[in-house]
């Protein structure tokens, strides 16, 4: 069974601010997880297909949803220092066959082209799982997801997705069930932790060592000082 996207969902998002636990953690290494606008989130998607050799480029398949500020499809950021270096777009949809239930999609992750390869869309992809989890929790009983790279390929595989029959697109999906929610969770809140570590470093050094250019801030070249 595969949620289909085009279906809107009665069952908003909490606000990022509200995610438990993690920021705390996360603001003692200047990173922050934060709620992003449509406006900006389809601007770095439209950067993301013009910069990128990718055939057939990228797009949201909640781009009109988020158009309309539909409460069921959340943009869910990560900054550092202020700075938003990486996105990812989730959306739920009613799930028919089994009323009061949702599916959840995780449609686009998008880095900044200087963060790539840093595990920023790692870090999301785990984030955006446990969100999915922390809010729907008790009604999730599907999720799914396009991974195009083979990071987060190989990250929802450690989550039990399975890769659809779809021909050549990545598709990756698992049900979920009220007996397995809380190992999933546990999994997913590892996995994120465990993303999180190399950036927290990365933060704590630039902080200890005074770079003069940030990993976080587009630069041709960062240097010590």
């Amino acid at each position: 069974m595969v949620a289909r996207a085009d279906r809107s969902c009665a069952y908003p998002f909490s606000p990022a601010a509200d995610f438990p636990s993690m920021q705390a953690v996360l603001r003692q290494a200047a990173l922050e997880f934060v709620d992003v606008d449509a406006e900006t989130f389809l601007r770095m998607v439209r950067h993301r297909t013009s910069s990128d050799a990718a055939k057939g480029g990228v797009r949201s398949q909640y781009e009109a949803q988020l158009a309309r500020g539909d409460s069921s499809v959340q943009v869910l950021g990560l900054t550092a220092c202020g700075t938003l270096v990486g996105a990812v777009s989730v959306g739920l949809v009613d799930l028919r066959l089994k009323p009061d239930t949702v599916g959840g999609r995780i449609d686009i992750v998008v880095t900044e082209p200087h963060c790539r390869g840093l595990g920023v869309g790692g870090v999301l992809v785990a984030a955006a799982i446990q969100r999915l989890i922390t809010d729907h929790g008790p009604r999730l009983r599907h999720l799914s997801t396009i991974a195009v790279h083979p990071a987060i390929a190989h990250m929802v595989e450690n989550l039990e997705f399975i890769r659809v029959p779809t021909g050549d697109v990545p598709l990756y999906a698992r049900d979920v069930e009220e007996a397995t929610i809380a190992a999933l969770s546990k999994r997913a809140s590892t996995l994120l932790s465990s993303s999180l570590r190399s950036l927290r470093l990365r933060c704590v050094d630039c902080r200890r060592k005074q770079w003069s250019e940030p990993w976080c801030l587009p630069s041709p070249t960062r240097r010590n000082v």
